[in-house]
């Protein structure tokens, strides 16, 4: 797994020198690695007077010395930069910027995990391998009433690695992450957030929503690897929940593309429509094959017959002409 560092200009919102760009290969998605930093450089290289202007390529914009100094953006203004960028293949953002300050760039590391190590919790049923992530969004899976749970089992010590969890106030009481038994977090009356951290050992793990409704930033992603092979079993996949549009100005239409319910169902679905139509192209060939037989069946034969030509009494025998002379002809050829 490649973690790539990037610094980016410190200006205000608006800034031309404001937008900036993370892109992963596709088929895989993007992680904030740690915490989020922001730099000044020594006053001799005179970058503070540049804050304010549209010199993206400055020097200013990059670390270039030994002197600058370092400081970490709270989560709380980290906190749009995850909303932006996590699981996304690639994602548009502005740097945090936080007013009264003078940072001349900021720098943040991120890495690409490839879609295949990623299960999305409500679609899988069970995973065994040696390192994979769960997660989970309310942007996508709008739910109403969810209860569920996965459970991650190993026969030795595992690491569990937050890569991003984000829970809203009204959500957050009905989520219960464990390790050992023991809450993963505790629940703040704004709900919690959490960036990338490697975490802990554990020898078990639960994820367990309790009547859970998603708000639309809600996201769990956690990673769960070790030396051994780790199982999770989880039932979400099969609970009858409600999909529904968030409350407030976000209003998304649920459809198959997000609802990964209706996914579900239409891959249940398949192998009985492939099985429908298989049946019928074999019963169209069969009916087919039976009228053709039976039309060559019904098809008058040019061989002799006997008939009633009278419309009365007993049938009369009536020989073929033809078939008469024929039977002379040769019986003459032979004496």
């Amino acid at each position: 797994m490649v973690v790539v560092s990037k610094q980016y200009c410190y200006r205000p919102p608006g800034s031309p020198c404001s937008n900036n760009t993370i892109t992963c290969p596709r088929r895989q998605r993007i992680y904030i690695l740690g915490d989020i930093f922001a730099s000044t450089k020594p006053r001799f290289e005179g970058c503070r007077q540049l804050q304010n202007r549209n010199n993206c390529d400055s020097h200013c914009c990059r670390s270039s010395s030994e002197g600058d100094s370092i400081y970490t953006i709270p989560l709380k203004d980290a906190l749009p930069v995850y909303q932006a960028c996590s699981y996304q293949q690639s994602c548009h953002f502005s740097f945090p910027y936080i007013a009264g300050t003078s940072y001349d760039y900021g720098e943040l590391y991120h890495g690409c995990i490839p879609d295949f190590e990623i299960y999305n919790i409500m679609k899988v049923n069970r995973v065994s391998s040696f390192y994979w992530y769960l997660y989970f969004a309310g942007r996508t899976s709008p739910v109403k009433g969810l209860t569920c749970s996965c459970n991650i089992t190993s026969e030795g010590q595992f690491n569990v690695e937050t890569m991003y969890i984000y829970l809203g106030g009204k959500s957050c009481n009905r989520v219960k992450v464990t390790t050992d038994d023991k809450p993963y977090y505790t629940c703040n009356h704004d709900g919690i957030f959490y960036g990338h951290n490697f975490g802990l050992e554990t020898s078990k793990a639960t994820i367990e929503f309790n009547k859970m409704t998603a708000g639309y930033d809600d996201v769990i992603w956690i990673g769960f690897g070790g030396h051994v092979v780790l199982n999770a079993a989880c039932d979400c996949f099969k609970s009858v929940v409600e999909y529904g549009a968030f409350d407030g100005d976000r209003n998304d239409t649920i459809t198959g593309q997000n609802n990964p319910q209706a996914g579900l169902q239409y891959e249940i679905m398949l192998p009985a429509i492939i099985s429908g139509v298989l049946v019928s192209i074999i019963l169209v060939c069969f009916i087919t094959w039976f009228i053709r037989r039976k039309i060559y069946m019904n098809k008058p034969q040019p061989t002799a017959h006997f008939e009633n030509t009278t419309g009365q009494g007993e049938p009369t025998d009536t020989v073929d002409e033809d078939a008469l002379r024929y039977v002379e002809f040769v019986t003459k050829s032979k004496q």
